[in-house]
C-alpha cells in the first residue's frame, strides 16, 4: 500500500472484520509503533525487528477505530446503502458482536435509528449482542 498511498493514511478491513491492514501513514498517524503493546485478545503482526508491518488482528483493529470515525450523517447514509445492497441479495437479518473485550465499534445510534424508528420502512433486522445477552429489534 505505501507505493500506491504513500501519504494518505490506508486503513481497510479484512472481510470477516477480524483484521485490517494499515500503510505506513495510517499507523504514523494513529500513533502504532514498536512500543506499541498487543491488546488483550488481538495482536500487531510485526516484522523481526519488532516493527508493525500494518497489519492488526482481532481486538488490535479497536487501535484503528479513529480511522472509523465519521459524522453521523455520513454513518447513516453508509448505513442506509448497505441495508439496500444487502436487501438485493437478499440477505434479511444481519448481528453485531457488540463489544468485543477492548473494541467496541459498533454503533448503538445507528442501529436504533433504523430497527426502531424505521423498523416499517426496512425489509433488515438486526440483532445486537453484549453482555450475554441478546437484544432482538
Amino acid at each position: 500500500m505505501d507505493k500506491v498511498f504513500p501519504d494518505q493514511p490506508v486503513c481497510l478491513l479484512n472481510a470477516d472484520a477480524h483484521g485490517a491492514w494499515l500503510n505506513s501513514k495510517g499507523l504514523e498517524v494513529l500513533g502504532i509503533n514498536r512500543e506499541t503493546p498487543d491488546p488483550p485478545f488481538g495482536k500487531i503482526i510485526r516484522d523481526e525487528n519488532g516493527e508493525p508491518t500494518g497489519v492488526l488482528d482481532e481486538t488490535a483493529l479497536g487501535l484503528a477505530k479513529k480511522a472509523f470515525e465519521f459524522p453521523f450523517e455520513q454513518r447513516v447514509r453508509v448505513f442506509q446503502s448497505f441495508l439496500k445492497m444487502a436487501a438485493k441479495y437478499g440477505v434479511t437479518s444481519g448481528g453485531d458482536m457488540f463489544p468485543v473485550p477492548g473494541f467496541d465499534m459498533g454503533d448503538l445510534e445507528i442501529y436504533e435509528l433504523f430497527e426502531i424508528k424505521r423498523r416499517p420502512f426496512s425489509p433488515n433486522r438486526f440483532f445486537i449482542h453484549f453482555n450475554r445477552r441478546v437484544w432482538l429489534c
